[in-house]
């Protein structure tokens, strides 16, 4: 199978994933208040935040183990299948509903799968590029949304069940959980037959390259390249300036191919001026083993190893059995001590070190004061803090202030939430367009715009609102419009830019500190909505000032909220070379330099 369409399927299992979450997130919240303060349980009111708050608890714990887990072995779907597994037992308890604490204890069951999403966002980030990486997270956001507005009409259906299902009485009540399970067997289906574990960008353009180029000299019957062989004989591929011999007899498994298959062993030379005039002759045969090679393994050249002609100096590569090129790194505790314009051999000394103990956005060794408590980071988590806290507990007073202000039951609830949905897949819409015009912060900015206007309108009409008086619905609704407005602009945006500004080595573990964040927003957020309901001036009021201390930390910082460039505190020769040139001749298109890819 091509690297395009594996990645194909792999979007559509992604946006599959997040769907069927959001659907059970929107089916359970507008019914979880009646089915645990009706009898038998009788929950007073509390209970429902903790109930709300036992699903985040759970998967903010698990999120930076599932991090290390990607981190280390640079997969995801048996992770996802893991996790799955949580989710299923988790929603069964849900629908057993024995007692009140054991649905308590179904919630934290169910949210240990919720931990490997900060996984796959990291999987998203080492997969895309940053130009496409906003769109991509708003993709997956999107389908989440949809979710959302799914739900609530699949509450309707689940409304009328009142049937027995073996020992067991279904209702409207306890019908999500059985429903739940049954989704996330067919999600369990999905992930196995259409979601793979991508390689890396720069292993992707290799990758692409050498599959474009098989077809062409296919096609046009190149006399410059040419493929023989026959399996499981090595295959040789000659280029002008490289000479590639691939075997199945590899040492170690590539963590983006399939187990069954085993990671080819690379050996490299470089060709002489004679050996670049040869050619070999193609056939159908060939090009058919060359097909089937490519959905077992990738061809790819050793890091290290260069093609262009400027770079012809190295004559030599030796080539170890873990398919590396050999490299003499620093001895010095803080990396290779480069700065300014330096040689391809210095660059390449740098990023194999920053893929193993050092970082491709600062110099020197890796730590946690450098990764996570410069300003920009600080930034963007609180950011993210502030986000779910606020969300969570406007999502978590909804159902009781409709109830006590609207005298809305759980149908019309189910309404609002599909009204809702509608409008966030509009603005989702909109911020996948903005994400290829506008920068991420500019982006963030808007979102934190709409949301202060939405809980600053709240907290003017809503407090001293009472049941039956005329407009109530018109404000609700207003307030309603502008905070769902802004939501997108802050859940994707802030992931993407996040993924932007820290190490690709351990976005893994990253996304899991930003998830633990985003987790205890999520719980403090209902215990704190539910618990101050009688005192909305102050309950709105915390919400408010903490969008305005978000929005005066993003001016104080607004230079330092964007990417800072992939080694950007070193220069190519080539790159200052191409420069000069330009600078000689400006009719010449730039370039973009190879230390910003």
């Amino acid at each position: 199978m091509k690297l395009k369409t594996k990645k194909l399927l792999t979007k559509i299992a992604t946006g599959i994933f997040f769907l069927f979450g959001s659907v059970e997130y929107a089916v359970i919240l507008p019914t979880m208040w009646l089915y645990i303060s009706n009898d038998p349980f009788d929950a007073e009111p509390y209970f429902l935040g903790l109930c709300l708050a036992a699903f985040s608890f759970t998967g903010l714990l698990t999120a930076p183990l599932f991090g290390l887990w990607y981190d280390k072995t640079n997969t995801t779907k048996m992770m996802i299948l893991f996790c799955n597994l949580w989710e299923i037992g988790g929603n069964f308890m849900y629908f057993l509903g024995i007692s009140k604490y054991f649905i308590l204890a179904s919630r934290l069951v169910a949210g240990v799968g919720t931990g490997c999403t900060s996984a796959i966002f990291a999987h998203i980030a080492k997969t895309t590029t940053e130009e496409e990486r906003t769109a991509a997270i708003t993709v997956a956001m999107a389908a989440r949304e949809i979710g959302l507005l799914l739900g609530p009409g699949l509450n309707v259906f689940l409304d009328g069940m009142d049937f027995q299902l073996g020992p067991w009485h279904v209702n409207k009540y306890n019908s999500a959980g059985i429903f739940m399970v049954v989704l996330w067997v067919f999600i369990q289906l999905v992930i196995i037959f259409m979601y793979f574990d991508l390689p890396p960008i720069e292993e992707q353009e290799k990758i692409l390259k050498a599959e474009e180029q098989i077809q062409a000299d296919y096609l046009e019957e190149s006399s410059e390249q040419s493929i023989v062989g026959d399996l499981p004989s090595p295959i040789s591929i000659q280029s002008p300036h490289l000479h590639f011999s691939i075997t199945n007899t590899p040492p170690h498994l590539p963590t983006y191919l399939s187990s069954s298959w085993q990671e080819p062993q690379v050996m490299c030379r470089s060709i002489s001026s004679r050996e670049r005039g040869k050619s070999m002759s193609d056939s159908h045969e060939n090009k058919r083993q060359v097909d089937d090679l490519a959905d077992q393994t990738s061809i790819h050249s050793c890091p290290g190893v260069y093609s262009s002609l400027e770079q012809e100096n190295y004559n030599s590569v030796n080539c170890t059995d873990e398919d590396t090129a050999v490299i003499q790194v620093s001895s010095s505790t803080e990396g290779p001590q480069y700065t300014g314009v330096i040689s391809q051999s210095e660059f390449e000394e740098i990023k194999k070190y920053s893929e193993t103990s050092g970082s491709d956005i600062y110099p020197g060794k890796w730590t946690f004061y450098k990764e996570y408590l410069r300003e920009e980071v600080i930034v963007l988590l609180t950011a993210q803090f502030f986000f779910s806290f606020n969300q969570t507990g406007l999502e978590a007073m909804i159902t009781p202030l409709t109830h006590n202000l609207l005298d809305f039951n759980g149908f019309q609830n189910s309404l609002l939430f599909c009204a809702t949905g509608v409008e966030v897949i509009a603005v989702y819409a909109l911020v996948h367009f903005m994400s290829r015009k506008f920068q991420d912060r500019t982006l963030l900015a808007i979102g934190v715009f709409l949301t202060l206007i939405s809980i600053t309108w709240t907290l003017v009409f809503i407090p001293d609102a009472h049941e039956g008086q005329p407009g109530l619905f018109a404000l609700m609704a207003v307030a309603v419009a502008f905070d769902v407005g802004g939501l997108p602009f802050f859940a994707a945006v802030v992931v993407s830019l996040y993924s932007k500004i820290i190490s690709d080595r351990t976005q893994g573990v990253s996304q899991g500190v930003r998830r633990i964040v985003d987790g205890t927003g999520t719980i403090l957020g209902p215990l704190w909505a539910s618990g101050a309901l009688h005192i909305l001036y102050v309950n709105f009021g915390v919400m408010d000032g903490l969008l305005g201390l978000l929005a005066l930390m993003m001016l104080l910082s607004w230079k330092r909220l964007r990417p800072p460039g992939k080694f950007w505190w070193v220069r190519l020769e080539d790159e200052e070379k191409e420069e000069e040139y330009q600078d000689d001749n400006p009719n010449v298109p730039e370039t973009e330099p190879l230390t910003s890819k």
